[in-house]
């Protein structure tokens, strides 16, 4: 059902599993409650907010055909969850749901907590590649190749020094995941 809220054509059966749609509505409400809780900490919200609404949005509470229905009129999955989440609780506590975030704060916030596991599996992934890279950058440390600079043929190069190069953009982006 991971369809339902969510298109995308290039992700693993791992990667795909995380966006079914009954894990993006928990992280979803993951991310409105840990809002609420944090306004509430802040003396933004009224003491005990975060636990009415914990109360009041059971998961089971979400109607996830519904949801997946509503998510092209709106554009992303957040707005009808919005919706049926202010029409479940009661009026006084309606204005304190969803309070200063935008849709998108909570999709892009339920994404990263979905994606979250995953970079495990992305960091391997990329450290099978920049072993593969060395292998190959050493097998090739003299085979020349046209270099280029802004599209235009230049001095060769070594088809092994080209590598290195990926490797070490393979590396940068293993650092920027790891923070």
């Amino acid at each position: 059902m991971y369809d339902t809220l969510f298109r995308h054509p290039f992700m693993s059966a791992a990667g795909l599993a995380t966006l079914e749609a009954s894990e993006v509505v928990a992280a979803m409400r993951e991310v409105e409650l840990a809002l609420a809780a944090e306004q509430e900490a802040c003396g933004v919200l009224p003491a005990g907010t975060a636990a009415a609404l914990t109360a009041a949005l059971p998961l089971e509470a979400f109607d996830l055909t519904a949801l997946a229905a509503e998510v092209e009129n709106g554009g992303n999955a957040a707005i009808p969850f919005v919706k049926q989440a202010k029409a479940r609780l009661p009026e006084s506590l309606r204005r304190h749901f969803h309070r200063g975030a935008t849709s998108q704060d909570i999709v892009d916030s339920a994404l990263m907590l979905l994606l979250r596991p995953r970079l495990v599996a992305i960091r391997e992934h990329l450290a099978r590649t920049r072993r593969a890279a060395c292998a190959l950058m050493r097998d090739h440390r003299a085979t020349p190749m046209i270099g280029r600079t802004l599209m235009q043929q230049a001095l060769p190069i070594t088809f092994g020094a080209k590598v290195a190069q990926w490797a070490w953009g393979l590396e940068g982006a293993d650092a920027r995941l790891a923070g």
